[in-house]
């Protein structure tokens, strides 16, 4: 009974959980949620004394390790690129060979069959699944928000990039054609450019179509805003057509992005997604294909492509403000949690000399006589 409650209630909360789970950091979330139960609501209303509360040392604190933290391991790039060319290649195209999906019929296990609504199902999860965690990879959303995620959200722009040899070869084209019709232009060849420079005007030589998205979002957590822009905008196209021409299905801006087209529409499973990327994980794992993070044993989770999200613009030195900003986090979270960078990546910038030059002594100025 809440009566029942005094100074010793908790002394032996930790203890207690410990034997149950080793996740100090859900023993400390647990203890938050108690904390706030008992400050608004059982002190609020009388059902503890306030004095109770008001003792610093009423409930336990228990110190989380940095070991603690690694329950979703960022995802290194060769790990990424197995799963992901598994995910597409191999998993994905199994849907379109009937042979390869279970059987349908619950009578005769000895005969194969599949039925055409089980197939178009197994092709539209197997393609969702692949755009899904594309996504997430690359935009370091939280599951439930990309569950939640509706077109209308999601603006899609044409930045373009322009492709060196693609501009060489339009300029030469361009000459060519006017020498042939015997006439001189006067025509500087294209500079080289950076790939990676943006090209919005649409006049470069050699402009390739970049698409980026700008996907507006809110977290359960914070229930604060935030639009990330990614480079995702091909994805979306992309998932969009298939969903028009293989399905042939038209979306509205209120519908979900990955919305359940064969259960009217409603939001994806993430609980359906998560068992399947546990599969797929595991039976690379148990081949020997993936090698896992270097600093942690866990396996990879639906979470760990936000690890690898943040981690990747960590290390490519975005700004901690803004990164932070991006993904609904505190610059303090992000450090703690996140930041598990294997050191060699960064080795040049530790251990870089500067050779032929001399080092300079700049020189003291004495204010006072000796």
């Amino acid at each position: 009974m809440s009566s029942q409650i005094n100074e010793s209630t908790f002394d032996d909360y930790c203890i207690f959980r410990l034997k149950d789970t080793d996740k100090r950091i859900l023993i400390q979330r647990e203890l938050s949620v108690l904390g706030e139960f008992i400050k608004s609501y059982l002190v609020k209303f009388k059902y503890v004394e306030a004095r109770l509360w008001m003792d610093g040392q009423f409930l336990p604190k228990i110190e989380v390790r940095q070991s603690d933290r690694d329950a979703n391991p960022a995802i290194n790039p060769e790990d990424w690129e197995i799963i992901i060319n598994h995910v597409r290649n191999k998993w994905r195209k199994e849907a379109y060979e009937p042979s390869k999906l279970p059987s349908t019929n619950q009578f005769r296990k000895d005969i194969k069959i599949v039925d055409r609504k089980t197939t178009a199902k197994s092709k539209w999860f197997r393609n969702m699944f692949w755009h899904w965690i594309l996504v997430a990879k690359n935009s370091g959303m939280s599951p439930e928000e990309i569950c939640k995620l509706k077109w209308k959200n999601v603006e899609i722009v044409d930045v373009g990039r322009v492709s060196n040899t693609k501009a060489q070869e339009e300029w030469e084209q361009v000459m060519g054609e006017a020498q042939a019709d015997g006439v001189e232009l006067e025509i500087e060849a294209p500079d080289l450019k950076d790939p990676s420079e943006w090209a919005p005007e649409g006049t470069e030589w050699g402009r390739e179509e970049r698409l980026i998205a700008y996907i507006t979002t809110m977290r359960a957590k914070t229930q604060e805003y935030r639009e990330i822009p990614c480079d995702l905008g091909s994805v979306f196209k992309r998932w969009k057509e298939i969903l028009k021409k293989e399905f042939n299905h038209t979306i509205k801006g209120d519908e979900y992005v990955f919305a359940q087209i064969f259960n009217e529409l409603n939001q994806p499973n993430q609980r359906k997604i998560g068992q399947h990327w546990r599969w797929i994980c595991n039976y690379l794992m148990s081949a020997g294909k993936l090698k896992g993070h270097k600093f942690s044993d866990r396996p990879y989770t639906l979470y760990s492509m936000r690890s690898t999200f943040i981690e990747n613009h960590i290390l490519r030195g975005t700004d901690a403000y803004l990164l932070a900003r991006i993904c609904g986090n505190s610059v303090a979270t992000i450090m703690q949690t996140y930041e598990r960078i294997d050191i060699r990546k960064r080795t040049k910038e530790l251990t870089d000399i500067e050779f032929g030059k001399k080092r300079q002594r700049p020189e003291t100025i004495q204010l006072f006589d000796e």
